[in-house]
Parts: structure tokens; C-alpha cells; sequence
């Protein structure tokens, strides 16, 4: 039994997951079908043509779809507090704590904020502030035993835990395997974290972007190291390997936890001009940082601006400056000269 001539051009050259339709006049066109978790596949993302496949290949939970333009996220937060759980009645069974002690603690006070697609925003304040604990709250992870209360948004809805699907945490401490290289790695990284119908031309293809874009082409051969053990690649290399790893299925929405802990001046400004050159990208990038230098400083499109769990001042850097150094001062800097910002650590 032979196939007739229109279904044999039905089935010749149709990509996964598109349906060619043919009409009298011979033009055809291509007809994106739902894939398995409900939503249309965005094989041609809004950013930009070159993320085309990464793009297209992240699961998007039930609880997004329907929200329009992922690609483009506006993150806003209303009424954020946050409580530490009291102390157990009996500490090892021993010692009992008095009552004042075993009241909860709140440690983020009816906090509102935020940031729009293609800005780079800074979260600041002393120790103890609750930066990393906001920041934990916004992108749904390490909360542990928390109390939160509050509303977090994605375009204009309100959101829960599936925001970990569509978002990038990079946290302050790199956890890597030593003994792979840079490129390994990320090949690795790839196999877990992309669509599984994703081919592997297509994946080895988003790696090597990934490399070419973060500035590993020269260490991409390096084995990453064992601090102590194994010498390897140098830690602005590992913060940026840090965030190769994130962006592989080219989430639109990143979050940071204080990504220049560690490193010198020069190393700090690398790391943050990449960042710099994401937002610019169209995506939504949320840092904490802690003793910025003026050129980092100044890097930041917003700054939010946290002391004792409260807001201090939330906006654009292009402020008068008696009230930004006023908002310092509030926050817990003892001295603040706007012009000249020294880096101490």
C-alpha cells in the first residue's frame, strides 16, 4: 500500500511537536501543538532569536500557565514578614528557656518591593538585616522552618513555589565536583537540567554559548579544582561557572546571593559587569551584596536598602544625594562618602 502524495508531504521534514497543514494553494504552514504540560511551546523567545531553543525547553509549572509573557517578568512583593519558629520548650531535654526567649523573632517587618524586567537591583544593608532571608523568601528556597507571610507576583499574579521553574539561584557558596573540567561540567549540568527532549546537538550547542557568553573559553579545558587539594580554575572563574550552570535553560527571572564574597576588587567587578550584561539581556536579576565598591556601585539600575528588616529606601540611584547618604546612615553605616566608595573586604 502506497501513501498518497499529500500525506507524504505531511510527514516529510516536520519538527517535533508542530502539525503541516497544506492548502489548494501549496503554501504551508506550521501549527504549534500544546506539549504535555499544557502550555504552547515558545520555540522564538521575545529576548532574543539566539536563546531560541533554551528557552522553549524549560517546564513551566501548572500554576504559570496562562500568565502572559514569561520571557519578560516584573517581580513584586507586598507585605513580607517573616518570623523565626520560638526555641523548644526543653534544649536537650535540660535547660529550659525562659518565656521572653520563646517568643518568635521576627526578622523581616512588612516589606514591599519591585523589579522590572531588564534591571539589575541590589539588595543592601549591615549584618543581619534580612537580605539573604528576603531573598530566600522571593525565590521560594531555604526557607526551612519559617513563618512567611505575604504576597509574591509574576506579572501581576500571584505565585508560590513554581517560581523555583522558572528562575536561577546562585548561592553564596559553589558547590562543584573538583575533579571535572569547566566544559564536563556543564555538559553534566546540561543532561540534568534541559527539557529531556531536548536533542544533544541542541545541548551541546546551548553549552557552548553559555561558555562563549561567561568568558570560560580559555579555562573551558581546566579542571575546576579542590581548594586545598587540587589546584584548578581561579574564583572569579568559579562564580562565573557559578552562573554558566543557572543559565543553561535561559531562565528569565535570576537571583544572587552576595556573588562577590571572596574575591578582590577587579574579580568583583567581572562578576558583576556579567550580571550587568544579563539584565541587559531582558532578564530580571536580583542580588544581595555587602561592601560594594563605587564602580560596583554604580553598576545597580535600583537599590533596595534593608535595616533591621525593615525598608530604608527602595528606587532608582539617580536620587539626590543628602537623601541617599541620609538612607546609609539609617541603615547602619557609621561614615558614607557618595563619591568614593572603598572596598575593605
Amino acid at each position: 500500500m502506497t501513501s498518497s502524495p499529500e500525506t507524504s508531504r505531511g510527514k516529510a521534514n516536520v519538527p517535533n511537536g508542530q502539525l503541516k497543514l497544506t492548502t489548494n494553494d501549496e503554501s504551508s504552514t506550521p501549527l504549534i501543538l500544546p506539549r504535555h504540560s499544557g502550555h504552547l511551546d515558545r520555540s522564538v523567545s521575545p529576548r532574543s532569536d539566539k536563546y531560541s531553543i533554551a528557552s522553549s525547553y524549560y517546564e513551566v509549572p501548572e500554576e504559570l500557565i496562562g500568565v502572559e509573557n514569561l520571557d519578560n517578568i516584573t517581580l513584586s512583593w507586598y507585605g513580607i514578614n517573616v518570623w523565626l519558629p520560638p526555641p523548644p520548650a526543653k534544649l536537650c531535654g535540660l535547660i529550659k528557656p525562659p518565656p521572653e526567649q520563646r517568643v518568635r523573632k521576627q526578622i523581616v517587618n512588612n516589606v514591599n518591593g519591585i523589579v522590572r524586567p531588564g534591571e539589575l537591583l541590589a539588595i543592601m544593608g549591615a549584618s543581619g538585616a534580612g537580605k539573604t532571608t528576603l531573598l530566600n523568601v522571593l525565590n521560594g528556597r531555604n526557607r526551612g522552618a519559617l513563618k512567611i507571610e505575604g504576597s509574591i507576583c509574576i506579572n501581576n499574579r500571584k505565585v508560590g513555589k513554581a517560581i523555583t521553574s522558572i528562575s536561577a539561584y546562585v548561592q553564596q557558596v559553589d558547590l562543584f565536583i573538583g575533579t571535572l573540567t569547566v566544559r564536563e561540567h556543564l555538559i553534566f549540568q546540561s543532561q540534568l537540567r534541559m527539557d529531556k527532549h531536548m536533542s544533544s546537538a541542541d545541548r551541546m550547542r546551548r553549552v557552548e554559548e553559555v561558555i562563549g557568553e561567561l568568558g570560560l573559553i580559555k579555562c573551558q579545558n581546566t579542571m575546576i579544582g579542590i581548594p586545598g587539594r587540587i589546584k584548578g580554575i581561579s574564583g572569579g572563574e568559579m562564580k562565573r561557572l557559578a552562573f554558566a550552570s543557572e543559565v543553561l535553560t535561559n531562565p528569565p527571572l535570576m537571583f544572587c546571593d552576595e556573588p562577590t564574597s571572596g574575591l578582590d576588587a577587579f574579580m568583583a567587578q567581572n562578576v558583576i559587569t556579567v550580571l550587568r550584561e544579563m539584565a541587559a539581556k531582558g532578564k530580571t536579576v536580583v542580588v544581595t551584596i555587602h561592601q560594594p565598591s563605587s564602580e560596583v556601585f554604580a553598576m545597580f539600575d535600583r537599590l533596595l536598602l534593608m535595616s533591621e528588616g525593615r525598608v530604608a529606601y527602595l528606587g532608582s540611584l539617580g536620587i539626590p544625594r543628602p537623601f541617599l547618604v541620609h538612607s546609609l546612615t539609617v541603615s547602619g553605616s557609621r561614615s558614607c562618602q557618595l563619591g568614593y566608595v572603598k572596598r575593605t573586604g
